[in-house]
């Protein structure tokens, strides 16, 4: 499988929330995240990952 790393997009937003939510007991609670990754995506300053088979969001490995 491979995988492209390009900027993120709107609809990119759910899987970087259910990240942010996972990522709580590790760093604490991020105030404001959705609103700042909101802001990054459209200055285009946020990235997702897709496979080859097109599919968006985040890479996940059990």
């Amino acid at each position: 499988m491979m995988v492209q790393i390009s900027l993120a997009r709107n609809d990119d937003m759910a899987p970087w929330l259910r990240l942010a939510e996972d990522v709580v007991p590790l760093f604490g609670p991020m105030p404001d995240f959705d609103a700042v990754l909101a802001r990054k995506i459209a200055q285009q300053q946020a990235f997702s990952a897709r496979t080859d088979i097109g599919s968006a969001g985040f890479m996940e490995e059990f």
